[in-house]
Order: C-alpha cells, then sequence, then structure tokens
C-alpha cells in the first residue's frame, strides 16, 4: 500500500481485498479512497507512537476490505476506511477484545450477514435485510487491520 506514488506506508501494508470490482469507480473506490485511508491511518499510527518504532521494519500490516460495489461517496469510502483502520490499529494494540469478552460473544454469535434463526434454523442474511444502517452498508461492510510482528 502506497502513501503516494512511490512511497509506501510504512509499516508495510497489505491491502486484501474481498469485493470483485464491479465497475470503475467501484474500482476507484477500492483502490484508491479505501487504500488512502488505511495508508493514512498505518503511518499515522507509527508517527503518534500508536506503533512501536520496530514495527516501522519489523512489522506487516494486513488489512482485509470491503467495498460495496453500489457505493457512490469516495470521500465517505476514504473516511470510513481510515477511522476503522485507526481504531482497528488501537484494539490490536491494547490487545482488545479481551478474552473474556471473545468468549461471551461467542455464546451469542452475530453476524448481519448469518443470523442464527430463535428456533435454530440458520438463515442468510442479505444486506438489505440487516441491522445495519443502509449508509454504513454502501460504504463498507467490514473493514479491519492487525499490527503483528512479522
Amino acid at each position: 500500500m502506497i502513501a503516494r506514488p512511490g512511497v509506501p506506508t510504512k509499516p508495510l501494508t497489505l491491502y486484501v481485498n474481498k469485493a470483485q470490482i464491479g465497475s470503475e469507480f467501484h474500482g476507484n473506490a477500492t483502490w484508491g479512497a479505501s487504500q488512502a485511508g488505511i495508508a493514512k491511518a498505518v503511518a499515522e499510527s507509527l508517527e503518534n507512537g500508536t506503533l512501536p518504532p520496530e514495527a516501522e521494519n519489523d512489522w506487516v500490516v494486513v488489512s482485509a476490505n470491503w467495498v460495496n460495489p453500489a457505493t457512490d461517496d469516495l470521500d465517505a469510502v476514504f473516511e470510513n476506511n481510515y477511522r476503522a483502520c485507526r481504531n482497528a490499529i488501537l484494539a490490536a494494540m491494547k490487545g482488545l477484545p479481551h478474552r473474556d469478552e471473545v468468549f461471551a460473544a461467542a455464546r451469542e454469535v452475530s453476524n448481519p450477514f448469518y443470523l442464527l434463526h430463535t428456533e435454530t434454523t440458520l438463515i442468510a442474511a442479505s444486506p438489505a435485510r440487516s441491522r445495519i444502517p443502509s449508509a454504513r452498508r454502501q460504504v463498507s461492510w467490514n473493514t479491519f487491520a492487525s499490527a503483528n510482528p512479522a
């Protein structure tokens, strides 16, 4: 991932696209706005000390992203991915979530794409049926980054 052409962000960052590019605009949203937001969050996290100095050359950040092919707002894609990546790095460096929170959540697992029916019949949930506001669905379903020693 680059901060600008010819300047990779540090620590080096791998962008994993999870959505097939559906149009030229969607490609710009994915390869432009989304990547730029993540590159900014990663570089800022190193600069402001959220990531330790050794992360600069010894760590790799992996960011898996899904940008909705129906998005129509590049600035919203940029902001959403910047904010999500920044928050993910903060959480990773604090060791969040704590294991007790993970175990508690796993007992009542929830996902907007896959809902557990009350009668224990599993059903798939489409984005249109999910409880996530449509503005968030339009920008990006999930963006996460993890900063781990290579």
